[in-house]
């Protein structure tokens, strides 16, 4: 993958490490290095998964240093690096990396719940449709199985997954805010009782057939 930025080598030294002066270590998610070009790219730790690093990084990063491809002055710079680090944060010094702090504070929950709302994008509201207003709301119906489904669940996205202390799904934050008795659900799991529009029963508003155009009226 020659356009993999792990390979890249303005992105990794000329950018990173040369112009902006970055003196930390650059590492990758697991299982992502191509090979030994990520390492001559300024790629300094592969993280490993199974036996893909010692086919791809590891072991063939370590014969073409043993066979003279690959400057050892390289991997020492990648060494410092590492040091460097694991110096900043202790443990050099014996320093318990999960001793102290605290973890899923009312402050760390109030940071998580603004940082999501800010970066929430719904809909474009050029006519200012939004926000609804639940007074004038008789009759809400809640399409599709994400809107009662959890998602912040800690075994999904690796180890970048979460487990909140409580989730709330779409539909009960209306049925919650509308009240149970204005919000109608329809789960359609699998497609359910529905099936497609047969196109005989379809026209566009020029009358030609509907396959051929996007917007549709029911014929009479």
């Amino acid at each position: 993958m020659a356009n993999s930025p792990c390979q890249n080598r303005w992105l990794l030294t000329t950018t990173l490490k040369d112009k902006w002066r970055f003196d930390g270590l650059v590492l990758t998610d697991f299982n992502h290095a191509r090979g030994t070009k990520a390492a001559l790219a300024g790629l300094d730790v592969s993280m490993p998964w199974g036996d893909w690093e010692t086919e791809t990084f590891g072991k063939p990063l370590l014969d073409e240093v043993v066979g003279g491809k690959i400057s050892e002055s390289s991997i020492d710079d990648k060494v410092r690096r590492i040091l460097r680090v694991m110096h900043r944060v202790g443990l050099l010094d014996g320093v318990d990396p999960h001793a102290g702090g605290s973890v899923d504070t009312p402050e760390h929950q109030a940071v998580a719940r603004r940082a999501a709302e800010e970066s929430l994008v719904l809909l474009k509201n050029d006519a200012h449709f939004l926000p609804l207003n639940e007074k004038s709301l008789k009759h809400v119906i809640v399409v599709g199985p994400n809107a009662n489904r959890r998602f912040c669940d800690g075994g999904l996205g690796g180890s970048s997954g979460v487990r909140p202390p409580y989730e709330v799904t779409a539909l009960e934050g209306m049925r919650k805010r509308l009240g149970a008795e204005r919000v109608e659900y329809l789960p359609l799991g699998d497609g359910g009782e529905f099936e497609a529009i047969d196109q005989r029963f379809l026209k566009t508003r020029s009358g030609k057939p509907g396959w051929m155009r996007s917007t549709l009226t029911m014929a009479p």
